[in-house]
């Protein structure tokens, strides 16, 4: 069983290794008159768990994870933080041809009554050859069959998805995409980064290139500002620099600064 608890102990057997440690912390709660308690617990996991992810909405916290089956059948799940106790797992999806990583991993988002995650399932046999796929959810109801966010059908890499809660139940979602990776010149080969919307229905619209060329394999990360979301990304230069971006997003236009 895989428990969390075991992350905090670790930090706190490091803080006890040093008496001077140990002073240093007592003195700065000697000269605090607020004080808070901090209560840990567990969530018991399969032996095969891997990649959680933690939401946090206006009302409520969850968290997402994959499972693996007799080592064949993948299945995300995720459960819901109660008062002092995680729910009753719930799958959201499962399949066998998923590519299960520990850098590019599948990630939920909440909008009011309405969810969105995503996985990652092969699209052939290459080792990087998988696509992103969707699945929605109107509380208290069940989760949708799963869709593809992406409409090239090339059988490449995409993946390290980021999405945002949006106006109006939408979701914005990013993430890397390697259709011009294959079946070009090499001179021209490039991973690109691309951004869409999601209505609450499920259809996408405004897909669009956001960079032409980006590290082929980093996470990316958005936020949602007062002037719309931005997305944050490791580029990647003709002279091989590779250095952070930040895109200026709406629904009719890309600011690249």
């Amino acid at each position: 069983m895989i428990r969390f608890t075991g992350f905090f102990l670790l930090i706190l057997s490091l803080i006890s290794c040093k008496n001077s440690s140990k002073e240093k912390i007592e003195n700065i709660e000697n000269t605090n008159s607020n004080t808070t308690t901090v209560e840990l617990f567990s969530m018991q996991l399969a032996s095969k768990s891997l990649t959680p992810y933690l939401l946090a909405t206006d009302e409520d916290v969850y968290v997402s994870w994959q499972e693996t089956e007799n080592d064949s059948i993948f299945k995300l799940k995720y459960a819901k933080l109660g008062n002092t106790s995680f729910s009753a797992p719930e799958t959201i999806t499962q399949g066998s041809n998923w590519f299960v990583n520990w850098a590019d991993y599948p990630v939920i988002s909440g909008n009011d009554n309405l969810f969105l995650a995503h996985t990652l399932q092969k699209s052939a046999t290459g080792t990087y050859t998988y696509d992103v796929m969707l699945n929605r959810k109107v509380k208290d109801s069940s989760w949708s069959q799963s869709f593809k966010l992406h409409k090239d059908n090339v059988e490449a890499e995409h993946g390290f998805v980021s999405m945002l809660p949006m106006p109006d139940q939408e979701f914005f979602v990013t993430w890397l995409d390697g259709r011009h990776t294959v079946n070009v010149s090499e001179d021209k080969r490039a991973m690109t980064i691309r951004g869409a919307f999601v209505t609450p229905e499920g259809e996408i619209y405004n897909s669009v290139e956001l960079d032409d060329k980006v590290c082929d394999c980093c996470q990316t990360t958005a936020a949602l500002t007062a002037n719309g979301p931005v997305v944050i990304y490791r580029d990647r230069s003709n002279a091989e620099v590779r250095d952070m971006s930040i895109v200026k997003i709406c629904k009719w236009y890309v600011d690249k600064s």
